[in-house]
Order: structure tokens, then C-alpha cells, then sequence
């Protein structure tokens, strides 16, 4: 607790005026003599504004601010703030009219890295807790997870100091980590496990409060950071294969060994003659089609055995992608609030997923179509005219008008 005795402090007339709670006196103290509000007892390193905080008066403390407001950043010798020694004590109302003069007073850390918060479960104040956590805008909360020099957070700090009421509070609160380990590699619910005081005292069901908050001893913990580890590195590894393949195939795929022929030119020369599939003799070559395939008849097996590994390809990818997304979902705290990084996460998957799907299919459609050849087509083609002649009439006249 914050103890400020008169006998003991070299301090100023102000500092007597404001411990005792004499309103008039400040005033007129600060109206002759504007710097004693700046003046520090030799002792702790207490401003004025410091002792009206730890004693609760609030008229004095707006004469204060309103004297000096930048006051309200004012040290002691442990690197504490008026508002840090009003959390202390207790002094709901000294707390809210600091923290209304300026918020970011309350963001700052003592010589040992304690919060606001680390101090008001160190000396158990819960109502102050409570009423800070309502007025602090903890962005991602990063306030309530903080650590002090020895890597504490307000849990440890609670199951230390036997406070059964803070660890209730603390286990209900979502944004708070309830696994996190200190600087000694510790859990709260290691901490409970080595205070066999707690089992057996009125204060013996704070175990249960963890456990029902799903919290974990640190040997869980390391073990699921040494997975997560594994997971980021296998990832990593899938990433760079895939990238591997779909490389090598997009190369073999647009550059077949002998080249592509340059331009569509018909030979006369009857040496020069190219011999299809079939056995006929077509003396013509076409531009942009593969050399082999006028001359190796093993070509066309290549290329069907090619559309193969394109479609393992887009079978890796997808393995990939889910692979990535269980990696995300194990490496995220699950005690968070992470509704939003769940959803979008699905519904990327299932985007990635879609999209590689109807690519898939319409792979299979054209290996299909290129199987059955041109004259099945064609007869397929008239067959869905007799079946559906509205709609194969429409799209004729379509391509028509888009020709015209």
C-alpha cells in the first residue's frame, strides 16, 4: 500500500495541505506559488499530485491537474504515476478523474515493467481492476497480456498472491492468454501445482477455475509451440516442391524437345513428306504445332501422360492449400476471440479450392472431347441440336451476330 506520513517526508507546504486534506490551503498555496505542485518529497520522489491521488481527494486532485496537467506523467522514485498509486489504493473516483485528464498516462510501465494492472493484482485491488479494464481502450489485448521483467502476466502475479477472487475474474476474462509461460518457463496452472497450500485451503478450487478456462501446464504448451515449429517447416517445404512442379511441367509443356514448327507451309519435296499417325501422307506442317508430333507416334502418348501430371499438379496444389490452412489454425491461440480469422480462412479455402476445381473439370472435358475425336463431336454436336433446339439455335445465332 502507498503510506505517506508528514514526520517522515521532507516535504513541501503543499504536500502537508494536500495529506491532510485542506482544499483552501492548495488553492491559495498554488496561487502564490504556482511551482510547488512540481516539487517532489525527498524520500519516495511523491509530487503533490501524487499523495492527493493515494488519499482520494478529488477536489484537490482537479486543482492539481488544472494547475500543471502534465503532472499526470509525474514519476516516484519507482517509476510510478499518480494514477498508478490511485489504482493501488484503491481510489476508484481519484482513478477515473486521472485517467479522464489524460488516458495514456495510465499505458505507461514501473522500474520492475509492471502495468497498471500488474499492480492492482499485486495488491488486490479487483474493483480497480475492473473499473480500469472498462476505461482503458485495450487495442488487441495487448494490456492485459503484458509482462513484467520477469515475464509475469496478471495471472502468474494472482495464483502468487493467492488471490482466489482475481484468478476467478482473470479465468472468465476472454482476452487474457491463461497459458502463458514467465521467464522460468512456468504456467499459472504450474505455479497452483507447486503451492500445495492452495489444495488445501478455502481456496482450493483456482485449479478448477484454470482448468475450466482451458488453461495448460507449460510441458502442453512447449509441446505445441514444437508442433507449430514442425507444421512452419513443412509448409515451407510443400511451398518450394509445388513451386518446383508447376514449374518444371509449365516448361515441358510450352517448350516439347525438337520445337514447335515456325509457320504453316506446305513441302512439294517428296523426301520431305511427313507421315501421320494413321499412315497417310500429309505434306503439310502447321505453325505453332510440336516437330515430334509429325514424326513420333510415341508423341501423342507423351502428351496424354503430360495432361496426367497437370492434373496431379492441381492435386499437389490442393494439398498444399489445406496443408498451409491447418498450419494457421493450429499455430492460433485457441482461447482467443479469432471468429473473424476462422471465417475467412474457410472461406479462402473453399474459394482456392472452387476455383481449382472448375479448372479441373475443365481439363477433364477437353482430355474427353480431344478422346472422342472430331466426327463424335460433330455427331454429339447435332445430337444435343435434337435434343435442345432452342437453345443450340440461340447460341448459333449468337456466334452468327458476333461474326457479322
Amino acid at each position: 500500500m502507498y503510506h505517506w506520513k508528514i514526520k517522515q517526508h521532507q516535504a513541501s507546504p503543499l504536500h502537508v495541505a494536500v495529506a491532510m486534506g485542506h482544499l483552501e490551503f492548495v488553492v491559495e498555496l498554488l496561487r502564490r506559488e504556482p511551482k510547488l505542485d512540481e516539487m517532489i518529497d525527498n524520500l519516495k520522489g511523491s509530487s503533490p499530485l501524487h499523495i492527493a491521488s493515494a488519499k482520494g481527494h478529488s477536489q484537490i486532485i482537479e486543482t492539481l491537474i488544472g494547475a500543471k496537467p502534465h503532472m499526470c506523467f509525474a514519476r516516484d522514485q519507482e517509476g510510478r504515476t499518480p494514477i498508478f498509486v490511485a489504482a493501488v489504493c484503491g481510489q476508484i473516483d481519484a482513478l477515473e478523474l486521472l485517467h479522464r485528464a489524460n488516458p495514456y498516462a495510465a499505458q505507461g510501465r514501473t522500474n520492475d515493467g509492471e502495468t497498471i494492472l500488474h499492480l492492482c493484482v499485486i495488491h488486490n485491488q479487483l474493483k480497480a481492476l475492473e473499473r480500469l479494464l472498462e476505461l482503458v481502450d485495450d487495442d488487441g489485448n495487448q494490456l492485459i497480456n503484458s509482462r513484467d521483467n520477469d515475464g509475469n502476466t496478471v495471472l502468474h502475479l494472482a495464483v502468487i498472491g493467492k488471490h482466489s477472487e482475481m484468478v476467478e475474474f482473470f479465468s472468465g476474462y476472454p482476452g487474457l492468454n491463461k497459458s502463458a509461460m514467465n521467464k522460468n518457463k512456468m504456467t499459472a496452472l504450474d505455479i497452483i501445482g507447486k503451492k500445495q497450500n492452495w489444495k488445501n485451503s478455502e481456496n482450493r478450487n483456482v485449479e478448477q477455475y484454470l482448468k475450466r478456462a482451458k488453461a495448460r501446464p507449460a510441458k502442453e504448451v512447449l509441446k505445441h509451440q514444437a508442433d507449430g515449429t514442425w507444421l512452419e517447416e513443412q509448409r515451407t517445404s510443400l511451398m518450394v516442391v509445388a513451386s518446383l512442379i508447376a514449374t518444371m511441367a509449365f516448361q515441358v509443356g510450352i517448350n516439347p524437345p525438337g520445337g514447335v514448327w515456325q509457320e504453316t507451309k506446305v513441302v512439294n519435296d517428296k523426301y520431305a513428306n511427313i507421315v501421320q499417325e494413321d499412315g497417310s501422307n500429309d505434306s503439310t506442317h502447321y505453325a505453332g504445332t510440336a516437330i515430334l508430333s509429325y514424326t513420333n507416334t510415341a508423341y501423342w502418348i507423351w502428351r496424354h501422360f503430360l495432361l496426367i501430371l497437370r492434373i496431379a499438379l492441381w492435386m499437389a496444389v490442393i494439398a498444399t492449400t489445406y496443408t498451409y490452412y491447418s498450419a494457421i489454425t493450429i499455430l492460433t491461440y485457441a482461447g482467443a476471440d479469432n471468429g473473424g480469422m476462422y471465417i475467412s480462412t474457410w472461406f479462402s479455402l473453399v474459394a482456392c479450392v472452387g476455383l481449382i476445381g472448375i479448372m479441373l473439370f475443365g481439363h477433364v472435358v477437353r482430355f474427353i472431347l480431344k478422346l472422342i475425336g472430331w466426327e463424335r463431336r460433330q455427331s454429339l454436336k447435332r445430337f444435343c441440336k435434337m435434343c435442345f433446339p432452342k437453345l443450340t439455335s440461340a447460341a448459333d445465332n449468337s456466334s452468327s451476330s458476333n461474326n457479322v
